[in-house]
């Protein structure tokens, strides 16, 4: 098994198929973004594969004029579940996520089974409610907003920070207006982070 970045038509077909049985429709943002913000420069996409087959696959969002990356996908074809293999994908977006010098955080939005891995790699609990927009939709998934410091930058993770990021992520990321009631009133109880 190896991990590399997607390079032909049939590493996208297997993606594309993953991330669909994967995720809710709620969850999943529209397939060709996955692509096009990738070819756009802005996504990093890893692929575990054995030979020509996917076995899983990570998604990392980097925001730097905000400083920040979100893990926004990582998913396994069910045959390959529970065997540390989502762990090894995660254990590899974090060592490059450490090797860039600008971020002060990772963070990543998490159901509860889930958040338990991430905790178990160093993530912390933002420990704040959290709704994720639902695609194509007005509500919210519950999820737990989770983060990871830089090592190099930590001391700069604040309370103004995170809730900087908080809105880029629901602005930038789902596309929320500044008027979005989940915005303004993820923006609310955000201001009670503390690291």
């Amino acid at each position: 098994m190896h991990i590399r970045p997607p390079r032909k038509a049939s590493d996208w077909d297997q993606l594309f198929s993953l991330y669909e049985n994967a995720f809710s429709p709620e969850e999943r943002e529209p397939t060709p973004d996955l692509r096009d913000l990738y070819k756009a420069g802005s996504r990093q996409i890893d692929l575990l594969m054995s030979a020509d087959k996917l076995i899983g696959f990570s998604v990392v969002d980097h925001y730097p004029d905000q400083e920040y990356s979100l893990l926004s996908y990582v998913a396994l074809s069910p045959e390959f579940r529970n065997q540390g293999l989502g762990s090894i994908l995660c254990l590899d977006v974090i060592y490059n996520f450490q090797l860039l010098s600008d971020p002060i955080a990772m963070f990543v939005e998490a159901k509860d089974r889930p958040a338990k891995l991430y905790a178990s790699l160093g993530f912390h609990y933002a420990n704040v409610p959290y709704g994720a927009p639902e695609y194509g939709g007005d509500g919210t998934v519950k999820m737990n907003l989770m983060f990871l410091p830089h090592e190099k930058n930590k001391a700069r993770l604040t309370e103004a920070f995170f809730t900087r990021c908080v809105k880029s992520i629901l602005k930038d990321g789902y596309g929320l207006s500044e008027t979005d009631p989940r915005l303004i009133s993820q923006i609310q109880v955000t201001k009670a982070f503390r690291y």
